[in-house]
């Protein structure tokens, strides 16, 4: 059981972070683009100086909003052994867009957040996902 607790932590943690590098990335390269756009010169190391400054923000935002969907995702994929790609990144890809609208009350950049959530499902299925059920013996569902 302890193992299975540490490895779904873990999962979601990784998956965590891989939305916030997501949405980061995202970010970065919108910026980039109006910047281009308006014919601004930014630095590069400007780029970085915000990666570094909304980083800790957006993956404590992305930790929070997350959290509940997640334990009932998790705890059923857990019991059911339920093992797929697929699964978890639309599950994680429509916690992220549904998380964007219900805290914003708005439909802008909700691609954003389901593109983050399909990286954090990725990376939940690669470190926990794709081990579903593991500790519960065979045949038992509970």
């Amino acid at each position: 059981m302890r193992s299975t607790w540490l490895r779904v932590t873990k999962g979601w943690l990784s998956g965590c972070v891989a939305a916030t590098l997501a949405a980061e990335i995202c970010l970065i390269v919108a910026a980039m683009w109006e910047n281009h756009r308006a014919q601004i010169s930014v630095p590069a190391s400007d780029y970085l100086i915000g990666l570094g400054l909304t980083a800790p923000l957006i993956l404590f935002a992305i930790g929070m909003l997350t959290a509940i969907p997640a334990v009932i995702v998790i705890g059923l994929t857990e019991r059911f052994r339920v093992r797929s790609l697929l699964f978890y990144v639309c599950s994680a890809g429509v916690t992220g867009g549904l998380s964007q609208i219900l805290f914003e009350r708005s439909f802008n950049r909700v691609w954003l957040f389901v593109l983050a959530g399909g990286a954090a499902g990725l990376s939940y299925w690669y470190v926990a996902g794709r081990h579903a059920g593991r500790g519960h013996p065979a045949g038992e569902t509970g």
